[in-house]
């Protein structure tokens, strides 16, 4: 498991309880309670949760969602594999909406190749990408 996922996996629990400990987080997921302090250092530093002794509640203004930068990193072979099995099927001249998910925000550099495109988004991610094809 990568540390990104062990965040998403924290997020989801801190989510769901409303909070959570650092020593139940290092035995569910066999690492450090130095890790854990460490995964939950960055959670709060992005505005998910609040640090209290011994863990961390939720922030109850956060968005519940991570960072976009996180969920990309998250399944990504799984997300390369659909967004270029996806990009296949676009073909020269067509006209595509792209929506804003990680998803998608990995599918723009197997569009490089195609020609005429015409590309609808609501993502400045996604837009900013296309726009260096």
């Amino acid at each position: 498991m990568t540390s990104t996922e062990r965040r998403q996996k924290i997020m989801q629990a801190i989510r769901e309880h409303g909070s959570g400990k650092v020593d139940d987080f290092a035995s569910e997921f066999n690492v450090s309670t130095v890790t854990i302090r460490h995964d939950l250092n960055l959670l709060e530093k992005q505005g998910c949760i609040f640090r209290c002794y011994g863990g961390a509640t939720l922030n109850p203004h956060f968005a519940f969602e991570l960072p976009l930068y996180h969920k990309r990193q998250v399944n990504r072979s799984i997300k390369d594999l659909i967004a270029s099995t996806a990009a296949n099927l676009i073909h020269d001249g067509d006209t595509v909406i792209l929506d804003s998910g990680s998803t998608i925000a990995r599918m723009t550099p197997y569009l490089a190749n195609k020609k005429q495109l015409v590309i609808m988004t609501n993502s400045l991610n996604t837009a900013y990408s296309i726009k260096w094809l």
